[in-house]
């Protein structure tokens, strides 16, 4: 029952953070996909990915090599590999990451949503300069991969 109750609890923190964080300005390394999804990580799991990051870089490449000197792992999705489990993305529900690596000019990103609740997530939209809640279709859902902590 303890193991329930703190999952209830790690639920309702990452909601709580999704509401403050909802219709803010997008700041790269303090609440970009990637921090968030850090910060996610650390709600659930109880670990300290986020504050070694957070406001430490402005630009993506910055944090790609920070990412890697900090943590060792320069993309996020390296990272959930390791700490998490992958499941199908259509499964995915809340407290799951999904995860795109693209490419950007001569490196490769994480593109990250953090779930919080059926078909919906956590995002940083890069064209807009917001955080924001988005509804996915399955069809948006084709190129991610999805983790489960």
């Amino acid at each position: 029952m303890v193991n329930r109750v703190n999952k209830r609890t790690r639920f309702k923190q990452l909601i709580d953070y999704t509401e403050t964080m909802e219709h803010e300005a997008l700041k790269i390394g303090f609440n970009d996909c990637n921090i968030m999804a850090l910060e996610a990580i650390d709600l659930m799991t109880g670990s300290d990915y986020s504050s070694l990051l957070k406001g430490q870089y402005k630009s993506y490449r910055k944090g790609l090599r920070l990412g890697k000197e900090i943590h060792g792992y320069a993309l996020l999705s390296d990272l959930l590999k390791d700490i998490a489990k992958e499941i199908p993305v259509n499964n995915s529900h809340i407290g799951d990451i999904l995860v795109q690596d693209l490419t950007q000019g001569k490196s490769y990103i994480s593109c990250c949503y953090v779930c919080v609740g059926a078909s919906t997530f956590l995002s940083a939209n890069t064209q807009t300069k917001q955080i924001e809640v988005v509804y996915l279709l399955s069809a948006d859902l084709e190129d991610l991969k999805a983790y489960r902590l």
